[in-house]
């Protein structure tokens, strides 16, 4: 059985949400220049401040951080657009439908592995390892955790799903199910009920083409229009079983606008020794900024319209070397830096 994952956003690039603090990062040839409009894979590091989605915020950003880093291992200089949480979220739905060593990997990569300890009392000298217990109870333990992982994916999803805000943010999940494949009920009713992916029968078998048009009209419909045809001639065929499409779409005004006659044309340094001209934009108001010192980089925040929601920029304050200017910021990166460095307090709101 073939079964194809697709995530897909629209040029998310380090951005923060106020609630649960949604930090977006991209590695580009500049130092990291930020835009919320368009684009494929962001770097997505969540860390909520409810009490109910800590874990899964500390955990998705340890994970945006582990793949940001293997993926620079191959790309050192190339841009990189990417979405943890959108491929969190739809390895998640995966990982609901997986047994035995496969659910076990998954869950060791995403951060699915803590589990809650038995409670033990305070008399008694020996602690109860995991091994220890019942093979009942291990399952029931491994039941509840995986629980309440997709019941706080479910709720951030609403969260960014809500009515009524100075933004555009959705997050949409579907399947694709090849008509003659028997799919396990409980997958089908769980997927829907915390990633609301509804299940759509097609016909892989004889129609592969057909379909494929149809998944990319979907993602199309999904992203304003912004991202098409994603899965190109041939990605789908007869042995395709099931797909799962994930499209996360954002679109905000900035609290403070640009104006069009303030863009200049500027020298932009790809290096310590190259540059080249580019377009930028120009304005002088008071924003947010903090200096890290023993990274040597800068951090801006940039709210939206509302304040809920903002692009904070992390800028290299000198390129040391011939490289981009980026690498020793991207060895120091951690979940517990990132928290620590965006902090609201850290942040002072300056003239920029």
């Amino acid at each position: 059985m073939k079964a194809m994952l697709c995530s897909f956003t629209l040029h998310y690039i380090y951005s923060r949400l106020q609630q649960f603090c949604n930090l977006r990062y991209v590695k580009t040839v500049l130092p990291l220049v930020l835009s919320i409009l368009g684009g494929i894979f962001a770097f997505v590091a969540c860390a909520s401040r409810r009490s109910t989605m800590e874990s899964l915020s500390a955990e998705n950003t340890k994970f945006s951080l582990d793949l940001f880093k293997k993926i620079s291992e191959s790309k050192k200089t190339d841009n990189i657009f990417y979405s943890p949480l959108s491929i969190s979220s739809a390895l998640a739905m995966v990982y609901m439908g997986a047994r035995g060593n496969t659910a076990t990997q998954m869950a060791e990569v995403l951060g699915f592995t803590k589990e809650k300890e038995p409670e033990v009392n305070s008399g008694q000298q020996q602690q109860l390892q995991r091994h220890q217990l019942p093979l009942d109870v291990l399952k029931s333990l491994h039941s509840q955790t995986d629980d309440d992982i997709h019941a706080e994916f479910s709720k951030l999803m609403s969260e960014l799903n809500k009515e009524g805000a100075p933004y555009a943010l959705s997050l949409a999940n579907r399947l694709y199910g090849e008509q003659s494949y028997e799919f396990v009920e409980k997958f089908i009713m769980d997927t829907k009920k915390f990633y609301q992916a509804e299940l759509e029968t097609v016909d892989f078998k004889s129609k592969a083409e057909d379909e494929r048009v149809k998944i990319n009209s979907w993602v199309e419909k999904q992203t304003q229009e912004k991202i098409k045809n994603l899965l190109l001639e041939g990605t789908v065929d007869n042995m395709t079983r099931l797909v799962l499409v994930n499209a996360i779409y954002f679109k905000g005004d900035w609290d403070k606008k640009f104006k069009e006659a303030d863009t200049k044309e500027v020298q932009f340094k790809l290096n310590k020794n190259e540059s080249k001209p580019v377009q930028m934009m120009h304005q002088k108001a008071n924003f947010g900024l903090t200096f890290i010192p023993e990274v040597s980089c800068q951090i801006l925040e940039m709210p939206y319209i509302g304040k809920e929601l903002s692009m904070l920029i992390i800028l290299p304050r000198e390129i040391e070397d011939d490289s981009t200017g980026l690498e020793r910021l991207e060895r120091e990166l951690t979940y517990e830096k990132v928290i620590e460095w965006t902090d609201p307090d850290m942040i002072d709101n300056t003239q920029q």
